[in-house]
C-alpha cells in the first residue's frame, strides 16, 4: 500500500494534441472475437479509460484460453501496429525479468505472453493522457504522455526485479502509482526568478515536495512489517505563465520514523528509507515520519513534513509470493493432471484452476483425451492488513474436451494483493469410459 504526501508539484508544457495524431487503429482479433479492437498511439497500445484496457484484457485472455494450441496466432492479430515486448524479448529474458523464476509455470499459462503482449518493447501501455510502464510486477509509474524527455530517461532504466525504487527513476520524471495509506502536505514556493517588464513576460519555478509512504508484509510473519519511504522534490517551471513540464528529483534528507509501538527509529542523508519493523504487540498502528531538509535549488529552503500512515493491523500473517501446485490422479488407464495457481503480475493478482484429461498407451505413456471435463477456482483476494476484500469463484466444464481452466482476476490493482491458508482452492474432475476422477485442491502458503 502507498500513500503520497504531497506538497505541490508540477512541471507540464501542456500542447494538446489531437486525438488523431499518432494514433493508429489496429483490429486486433476482431474475426475471432468481434469486439477485440486495438489503438495503438506512438507506438503503444493506447485506452482511453481503464474499462477500455480491462475490456481488451479480459477478451484476449477469453481468446487465448479458448484456443486450440494456436495462441501465436492470437497474439500476432493483437499486436497489430506495435512491437510487443512479448516479441522484442526472449523467453528466458522474460522470465529474468518479470516472473518468479518458474519457466514451466509461465509457459505452461501463457501469463508471461499475455500481460507481454499488452505491452510495447519498453513496457509500457497508454491510457487517456498517462503512460503506464511496468517496471517490476510490483512497480507501476505514470508518466504524462506529452513529457516525452520523461518517457525516453525512464526507458534507458534497464528494467529488473526488486522492491526498492532506484535513484534514477526518482530522479526522472516519473510518479509510482499506488493506493494512498496516508496524506501530509507541505509546500514551498519560490518568488519570481527572472521577469521582463517590458514586454510582460515572466519566468519563475514553483517547487512542492511529496512524502510518499507505503508498507507490506512481510510473508507469513504476523508482527514483521516492511516500511518504505522517501522524499521528492517536484519543480514547475512557468514561462510567460505556461507550465512547463514537471521535474521531479529525489531530496537526500533526515527522517525519524515513530511506529507509535513504543519504538522509533532514525535515518540521516538518505535518498530512500526501507525498514523492516517488528511490532511489538499485536493491535492497529498508524506510523508517522518526519523529515526535515535543506534544498539550494530552492533558495535554501530549509524545509520539514510529517506524514502518517493509515492503519496498520497486526493481527494475522498471509503472503503475497506466488504459489502454484500440479498433482496427477491415476485410475485404471486414465489420468487427471491438475494445477491450481495463485500469481501477481503486471495487470493485477490472479487464481486459477486447471484440469487435463489423458489417457495411458500401451507403451505406458499418456496423451490426452477428450471426455468430461470440469475446473473450478475459489479465491479470496487480502489487502496489506491480510483483511479479505474479494472473494471470486469460477467454474469450467465440457462434455468433450481435453482440458478446462478456470480463473479469476482482480485487474489493474497495482498493489499486490495477498492470500492466507485456505483462500486459493479448487474443484477437478473427468469422467471417461466409467472412470470417475475428482479432487479438491487448496494453496496453503504459510
Amino acid at each position: 500500500m502507498m500513500a503520497t504526501v504531497m506538497i505541490y508539484s508540477c512541471q507540464d508544457n501542456f500542447e494538446e494534441a489531437s486525438n488523431e495524431q499518432g494514433i493508429a487503429d489496429a483490429q486486433g482479433a476482431v474475426s475471432r472475437s468481434g469486439s477485440l479492437r486495438s489503438n495503438v498511439r506512438n507506438g503503444r497500445l493506447y485506452f482511453e479509460t481503464e474499462d477500455q484496457l480491462k475490456g481488451h484484457y479480459e477478451s484476449l485472455s477469453r481468446l487465448i484460453g479458448e484456443s486450440k494450441g494456436d495462441e501465436e496466432a492470437i497474439f500476432e492479430e493483437a499486436e497489430v501496429g506495435y512491437r510487443s515486448l512479448r516479441t522484442h524479448l526472449t523467453k528466458e529474458e522474460v522470465t529474468e525479468i518479470y516472473d518468479d523464476g518458474s519457466t514451466e509455470f509461465a509457459e505452461e499459462y501463457i501469463l508471461v505472453d499475455l500481460r507481454s503482449s499488452m505491452l510495447n518493447e519498453y513496457a509500457e501501455v497508454q491510457v487517456g493522457e498517462t503512460v503506464y510502464v511496468y517496471y517490476t510486477e510490483d512497480m507501476v509509474f505514470q508518466i504524462p504522455a506529452n513529457d516525452e524527455l520523461s518517457i525516453e530517461n525512464f526507458r534507458a532504466i534497464k528494467k529488473r526485479n526488486g522492491n526498492e525504487i532506484p535513484v534514477e527513476i526518482l530522479n526522472n520524471g516519473i510518479g509510482l502509482v499506488s493506493n494512498s495509506a496516508g496524506l501530509s502536505w507541505h509546500t514551498a514556493q519560490e518568488e519570481i526568478i527572472d521577469s521582463d517588464k517590458t514586454s510582460g513576460t515572466s519566468s519563475y519555478s514553483v517547487y512542492t515536495y511529496s512524502l510518499p509512504l507505503s508498507f507490506n508484509n512481510v510473508n507469513c510473519s504476523i508482527f514483521d512489517k516492511k516500511l518504505d519511504f522517501f522524499l521528492q522534490r517536484t519543480e514547475i517551471e512557468y514561462e510567460n505563465g505556461v507550465a512547463k513540464p514537471p521535474k521531479f528529483k529525489a531530496i537526500k534528507a533526515d527522517f525519524t520514523i515513530d511506529y507509535k509501538d513504543g519504538n522509533t527509529d532514525s535515518f540521516s542523508s538518505k535518498y530512500y528509507v526501507s525498514v523492516t519493523h517488528t511490532f511489538a504487540m499485536m493491535g492497529t498502528f498508524k506510523p508517522e515520519v518526519t523529515v526535515t531538509f535543506s534544498d539550494p535549488d530552492a533558495l535554501i529552503f530549509n524545509g520539514s513534513a510529517t506524514a502518517t500512515y493509515s492503519d496498520i493491523i497486526v493481527a494475522s500473517a498471509c503472503n503475497q509470493t506466488n504459489q502454484s501446485y500440479n498433482p496427477w490422479v491415476y485410475s485404471n488407464n486414465k489420468a487427471m493432471e491438475s494445477k491450481i495457481w495463485f500469481k501477481n503480475d503486471f495487470f493485477g493478482t490472479h487464481a486459477g484452476a486447471r484440469t487435463i484429461s489423458y489417457k495411458r498407451k500401451s507403451n505406458g505413456n499418456h496423451v490426452r483425451e477428450r471426455a468430461y471435463v470440469y475446473a473450478e477456482i475459489n479465491a479470496t483476494f487480502r489487502n496489506n492488513n491480510c483483511q479479505a476484500l474479494t472473494n471470486k469463484r469460477n467454474t469450467k466444464d465440457c462434455n468433450n474436451c481435453k482440458d478446462k481452466t478456470s480463473r479469476v482476476n482482480s485487474i489493474l490493482n497495482y498493489d499486490r494483493k495477498d492470500i492466507s491458508n485456505g483462500d486459493i482452492f479448487s474443484e477437478h474432475e473427468i469422467r471417461n469410459d466409467g472412470v470417475i476422477i475428482k479432487r479438491t485442491y487448496v494453496l496453503n502458503p504459510c
